[in-house]
């Protein structure tokens, strides 16, 4: 196996982007497998689905054999590396004094094809068949040691891998890079395609969830820039159209970040995924450790529905937490159809309304606190505070929800008065989130207790069934005095951000979290390990909630992916169908003006949603089409192959076409010799009236397709199929 570099090309581009700031069906899982080699110097981890071989070689690197999708028998890492990592750090020499500044030495890269001393290396294998590799070295460059840690689960194709770093010198060193996932890859005979999803950005609100696909030519790269202020999610996939299969990686972080694929001139392919350049500096004292986060890499085989499917699969099984409820998703109502002018008699209106449309859940938005951080229903406009909503909510059948901004407060807030030092800083300047209020440094503990205590107060006073946080709390602080470096503070924010949320799960396990992030600009692995669903975009518009649905579902569950329908000028039954699928239908207009019409329109929609939200929750997913848009009509597939139960959700582009649209839409992953009934709506009123289609068997309907009659925009229909 020919030795690799030991930088990476592709990390030009990297920089250049900062400064712009279906498993194999039927097989049964074995249990993942670590094991030594005779000379205790190679290895090998893996389970039925993918494995990898990897050897510690005389001249001092590590060298990984192999990367193999063992369902079809492929090597990713053919001619080319293999799994790896990439440490960036500087190091005073040995006879520096013990002060010295390691900033003013010179840079050093380690990977794994570095020179190493081999300390040792263990397999830990857990009840359920999950083995954690860890091989540790030690580095002939520089003074520090690595542990490199591959944990494999026995029913996935996925390889999680994080690196940890300690200093094993007398001086300090500060590193500027710490990549648990470098992986050079074959080309497999050919270019590999890309596929990148973006998430919702208010810097460009009308691409949230668009889907880019390109072809990466030698020297060609592609780039998925996340966390807060990015423009896509942390996930990414590579095809092989030679091979018919291909890879996915994932980042189980929600900090600024940068995955990474570049291809080279000699057919090979390499992909990173670590912190975004020049935004991560971290001193290493004498004896301390650092951990990167969790990166993931997989393989699948077939088209990039494929490569979705096995990430949803594992993202279900391994990072996701448990349903809260068996009938989750919910269908809910949110009060911010009418911004902050709200008070008690307006929203008992909106819950008894509400739960005669069928809502199972309400949530109280912004506008019920008298100031952003002073955590207090507003007195004059709230006197019975929120436990006097809640009851009323509760009465009615239906779950309490609150909007809180976690770790934000308006400058004139009781918290910012009283503790000021508080307030997260770059060059001085406090960071700013909406409505005029200053983000906490969450690296501080101080921060955390503080914010924790009012969570537990609201979960409390308002008997809270649901929790919804919002605005920008990930910041790269660099405030001196602040318990965190200056170099480190978005690294920080993120573990404090992440140790609130975990300690409000802990306190509260019942409690639903719905990661709102700036309307849903955060999508990572990271966020879904915390959360049960997330807002997918501020603008609460119809053709966003179809991008949500058609993007999102490539690489997380269909229930993060909640849907705020507003008024947004569309015809009733367009903007509630093109919020069916996906996770929590979620009411955002202003019921008290809607027409009874309407009215009619949303009961039976939430009641067709309450249909089929464990088909569009379990079901696999199809892209029948190309993404919605201003082009042809998009349509998305949802099949529970164990009920043979379906949807296939339809729309029509968002501009106008000349005439009534005639289109054949071909359904996919079907029991061929199933007969199928199937029936099609396209309105919506008091009464829901489906027209009945010719039943079919499976094979009849993904060779003839199903042929729909829409509107030339804002056309929608919902086929249902069930198997007879």
């Amino acid at each position: 196996m020919t030795a690799r570099p030991r930088t990476f090309p592709g990390r030009i581009a990297l920089a250049a982007a900062a400064a712009l700031a279906a498993l194999t069906a039927g097989r049964a899982p074995a249990a993942s497998s670590g094991t030594l080699g005779a000379d205790d110097r190679t290895w090998s981890v893996g389970n039925t689905l993918i494995s990898t071989g990897l050897r510690y070689a005389d001249d001092g690197r590590v060298i990984t054999m192999d990367l193999r999708d063992r369902s079809r028998g492929l090597d990713w890492a053919s001619t080319a590396g293999g799994l790896g990592f990439r440490i960036v750090l500087r190091a005073p020499s040995p006879d520096a004094p013990a002060d010295a500044d390691p900033s003013a030495s010179d840079a050093v890269t380690l990977t794994e094809g570095s020179t190493w001393d081999l300390v040792g290396a263990t397999t830990k294998p857990a009840p359920d068949g999950t083995v954690r590799f860890d091989l540790v070295v030690a580095s002939r460059e520089a003074t520090v040691s690595v542990t490199w840690s591959l944990v494999c689960h026995p029913e996935s194709p996925v390889f999680r891998s994080s690196v940890a770093v300690t200093n094993t010198g007398a001086h300090r060193v500060l590193l500027e890079a710490v990549d648990g996932l470098d992986a050079s890859l074959t080309a497999a005979g050919g270019a590999l395609s890309s596929l990148t999803v973006n998430n919702f950005n208010w810097g460009q609100p009308a691409t949230s969830f668009q889907t880019s696909q390109a072809t990466l030519a030698p020297g060609g790269s592609v780039l998925a820039c996340t966390g807060p202020g990015g423009n896509q999610a942390a996930w990414l996939a590579l095809r092989s159209s030679t091979w018919g299969a291909g890879v996915f990686a994932g980042w189980e972080w929600s900090g600024p970040g940068l995955l990474a694929a570049a291809a080279a001139d000699d057919g090979t392919m390499r992909l990173g995924v670590g912190f975004v350049p020049a935004t991560f500096a971290h001193v290493l004292q004498p004896s301390e450790t650092f951990a990167s986060p969790t990166a993931f890499l997989g393989v699948f085989s077939g088209d990039l529905d494929a490569a979705g499917a096995a990430t949803r699969a594992f993202v279900n099984r391994r990072i996701a937490p448990p349903l809260p409820a068996p009938d989750f998703p919910w269908a809910g109502f949110d009060t911010w159809g009418y911004s902050l002018d709200i008070d008690q008699p307006t929203v008992e209106v909106l819950i008894d309304r509400a739960a005669a449309l069928g809502v199972e859940t309400f949530t109280l938005d912004a506008g019920w606190f008298s100031r952003l951080g002073d955590w207090l229903a507003d007195p004059q406009r709230f006197p019975g505070g929120l436990a006097a909503l809640a009851a009323r909510a509760h009465g009615q059948g239906m779950r309490f929800g609150l909007w809180v901004a976690l770790g934000a407060a308006d400058p004139a807030s009781q918290v910012v008065q009283e503790h000021p030092e508080w307030v997260a800083r770059i060059d001085g300047q406090p960071v700013t989130t909406d409505m005029g209020g200053v983000a906490l440094c969450l690296a501080d503990p101080d921060v955390r207790a503080w914010i924790l205590a009012q969570v537990d107060r609201l979960v409390a006073e308002g008997s809270l069934d649901w929790l919804v946080h919002d605005f920008t709390v990930i910041t790269a602080c660099d405030e001196i005095g602040h318990s965190h470096q200056a170099g480190d503070g978005a690294w920080s924010s993120t573990t404090g951000y992440y140790a609130v949320l975990d300690e409000i799960r802990r306190r509260h396990p019942k409690l639903v979290l719905e990661s709102c992030w700036d309307g849903g600009s955060l999508f990572d692995f990271g966020m879904v390990a915390r959360h049960d669903t997330s807002a997918t975009s501020d603008r609460d518009d119809a053709y966003g909630n179809q991008r949500a649905i058609y993007g999102g579902t490539y690489l997380v569950p269909p229930r993060y992916l909640d849907k705020y329908v507003g008024d947004d000028g569309t015809p009733d039954t367009y903007r509630f169908l093109s919020a069916l699928q996906g996770g929590p239908l979620l009411l955002m207009g202003q019921l008290t003006n809607w027409s009874p019409e309407t009215e009619a329109a949303a009961r039976a929609a939430l009641a067709l949603f309450k249909e089929t939200r464990a088909i569009n929750r379990d079901g696999a997913v199809y892209h029948l089409t190309g993404q919605p848009g201003a082009g042809p009509v998009a349509a998305v597939e949802s099949y529970d192959a164990k009920t043979g139960a379906g949807t296939i959700v339809v729309w029509a582009p968002s501009t106008a076409t000349t005439g009534a649209a005639a289109t054949r839409i071909v359904p996919v992953g079907l029991n061929a010799s199933v007969i199928y009934d199937l029936s099609v709506s396209t309105n919506f009123s008091a009464v829901r009236a489906p027209q009945a289609l010719p039943t079919e068997t499976g094979a009849n309907l993904m060779s003839a397709g199903i042929t729909l009659g829409l509107a030339p925009t804002d056309g929608a229909a919902i086929v249902t199929f069930t198997k007879r």
